[in-house]
């Protein structure tokens, strides 16, 4: 696929007017546009400069998604960033404006670096339990939805691709299989848990950090769930980490705990310690295929594996 299929988003002097018209702008000026990423029949991700008289330029983002924008995202970021945090170093970027039409809404471009960037086993602790803190003040928030996650979801999501990772290793087959009822029986022991609306895709990526101050982003799948979902797949993200990187699931431990510990000083009564492993169980046996879909994940197919075998035994 071409990038025809983000137009009008990626011609400037047709999405130019718009967007100065969605912005209230009539004095401004578009006088460039970048696409930083782009995955081909799904979303793209657009800088646009904006030049208005006596300010500096600014970056505009715009977040496309191919078959229709993402309204739920976008209202979810605006009550986000209406409302605030119970943190004051945490925000969200500004939701700017919505273009249906263009399947597109705007944001103000934020400073800072990915926290995937920033982790590593000399990481400062502290950071880490400052990103705890952060996943329960998202809890704390209490921004309604109608959309719900719960257990089933998961382990249909995850008995699919364990599927999927299946046909990809025959040599593996029989072992990966073999997690379907241990995996089953450990979400029945996630039934009943407390909800409230949680990220849904919690990792590393997903925390920009400017100095002390942190943003979330891509809140397009918030729903109504567990908490222990997001303190759990946060984790298992920095283990995958660790492995990929390190050679080692347990080369940052010390972040790790420190999330951990932070997120349940900040919130105890929503994550139990239990809830919050079997959940991190579960997000490490779904990265067994997503180690299949990238060729710098291929080495940890096995490892992972392994990993799920043995806390799945232990649980």
């Amino acid at each position: 696929m071409t990038h025809d299929e983000l137009h009008p988003a990626n011609h400037l002097a047709t999405i130019a007017p718009r967007i100065l018209a969605a912005l209230n702008t009539p004095a401004g000026h578009i006088s460039a546009l970048r696409i930083l990423r782009h995955k081909p029949g799904r979303r793209a991700l657009i800088a646009y400069t904006l030049e208005t008289p006596q300010a500096p330029p600014q970056t505009i983002l715009g977040k496309l998604r191919v078959k229709s924008v993402d309204k739920h995202g976008y209202t979810i970021q605006r009550a986000l960033w209406q409302q605030g945090f119970t943190l004051p170093n945490l925000s969200v970027p500004e939701p700017l404006a919505i273009l249906p039409a263009e399947r597109l809404w705007l944001q103000r471009q934020v400073p800072g670096r990915p926290a995937t960037e920033l982790l590593s086993p000399h990481s400062p602790p502290t950071l880490w339990a400052d990103i705890g803190r952060a996943i329960a003040a998202l809890h704390h928030s209490h921004i309604p939805t109608t959309r719900r996650w719960n257990i089933e979801d998961e382990l249909t999501l995850l008995h699919d691709r364990l599927h999927k990772a299946a046909a990809i290793h025959p040599e593996l087959a029989a072992r990966i299989h073999a997690l379907i009822a241990p995996t089953t029986a450990l979400a029945e022991t996630l039934h009943h848990r407390p909800v409230c609306g949680i990220h849904r895709d919690c990792y590393p990526d997903q925390n920009l950090v400017d100095g002390a101050h942190l943003y979330w982003l891509d809140l397009d799948l918030y729903s109504e769930g567990d908490p222990a979902l997001d303190v759990g797949n946060y984790l298992a993200h920095i283990q995958e980490h660790a492995l990929r990187h390190h050679g080692d699931l347990a080369a940052c431990a010390t972040q790790e705990r420190a999330l951990h510990d932070a997120y349940l000083s900040a919130n105890p009564t929503a994550a139990a310690p239990a809830a919050i492993a079997a959940w991190t169980t579960l997000s490490l046996a779904r990265h067994i295929y997503l180690s299949t879909q990238f060729p710098d994940r291929h080495h940890t197919t096995a490892p992972l594996l392994a990993a799920c075998e043995s806390r799945l035994q232990a649980q």
